[in-house]
């Protein structure tokens, strides 16, 4: 199998599994349904403490949305208990201080640099 192929299977199977997301909610034009119509005024928002409007809810779906699966309302599960840190090397006393600093640039002559 090619690369040029490869890049194509792997763009049908990308494709594929988009399609399997899709099917699950049908829109009101779909079924022939209308959406609700409000007759009249409509009602005030209700107001949250600060005197503030709050949001309305509005029933619509959104097919590009992002489903949530039941795994990300389950607690993650604690990690296995890993192995005690090795004992300290005999080699780790010769490290300093001025072993673990970056090592530093010369200084930069910007008369030899600028000719």
């Amino acid at each position: 199998m090619t690369e040029d192929d490869r890049e194509r299977e792997r763009i049908r199977r990308l494709l594929n599994s988009e399609e399997e997301t899709r099917d699950d909610i049908t829109p009101h034009h779909a079924t022939g349904q209308r959406p609700r119509v409000y007759e009249g005024p409509l009602p005030r928002p209700r107001l949250d403490a600060d005197n503030m409007p709050l949001p309305r809810r509005v029933e619509e779906t959104d097919m590009d949305g992002t489903r949530v699966t039941p795994a990300a309302y389950q607690p993650v599960p604690p990690p296995p208990p890993s192995a005690p840190p090795p004992a300290s090397t005999p080699n780790a006393a010769r490290w300093t201080e001025a072993d673990r600093q970056p090592p530093s640039r010369p200084p930069f002559d910007t008369r030899r640099a600028l000719g």
